[in-house]
């Protein structure tokens, strides 16, 4: 059993490894096989195609998603804190992770009952974090946000660049190294345009 176990960990640190690389359509099951340091056909009788393989990294990527980031510890009145950590991590955590929205999107245009089912189960917007970093916006402005806006937002604003990267990068001629400044920069930016959003929030009627 535990042969089998340590088996599996190679082929999904390799498979993470490639798929970060190359993304999913770009990854060869060779290239796994090669990098774990074992047989293709071993390789197989573990995962049987790309895509089985994919969707179980994707389940970890995405359970390592919610112990990162909506886990955050948020004080009752300490909500910017929350915004400017969020972002900083969401930003770290997708930028080596591009392939992982990318399948997402694609996803929901080919098998999107695959797709919304997963994230149905990872109940994102009742996490921890999410209920406190709500409650703490009551509090302090004495007024409620729509949790969901305010995702929607933040999310919206830290991935598209990461998303559309290379696009970014050929409509501005930026390189690769003012690209990756333009990212972090990110980091510092969004929190801002957040806070003010949250600030400024008013129910339309």
């Amino acid at each position: 059993m535990e042969k089998s176990t340590n088996t599996e960990k190679l082929i999904l640190d390799a498979a993470l490894q490639v798929f970060s690389q190359k993304g999913f359509a770009g990854a060869r099951m060779h290239e796994i096989a090669d990098l774990a340091g074992i047989n293709k056909t071993l390789l197989y009788y573990y995962f049987r195609c790309k895509k089985k393989l994919f969707e179980k990294i994707f389940e970890i990527v995405s359970n390592e998603l919610i112990s990162n980031l909506f886990s955050l510890n948020i004080e009752n009145s300490n909500w910017k804190e929350g915004v400017n950590k969020f972002c900083q991590l969401y930003i770290d955590f997708f930028k080596d992770k591009r392939f992982i929205p990318q399948f997402v999107i694609n996803e929901l245009g080919e098998n999107p009952d695959w797709i919304l089912k997963h994230f149905s189960k990872l109940n994102i917007l009742n996490t921890p974090f999410l209920k406190n970093f709500s409650n703490s916006i009551k509090n302090e402005l004495n007024k409620e946000v729509p949790i969901d806006e305010i995702m929607v937002n933040m999310i919206s604003l830290l991935l598209l660049p990461i998303i559309v990267g290379p696009l970014i990068q050929t409509i501005i001629n930026q390189s690769e190294e003012s690209y990756n400044l333009f990212i972090e920069n990110r980091k510092k930016n969004v929190p801002k345009i957040i806070i003010e959003f949250i600030e400024n929030y008013k129910v339309i009627e």
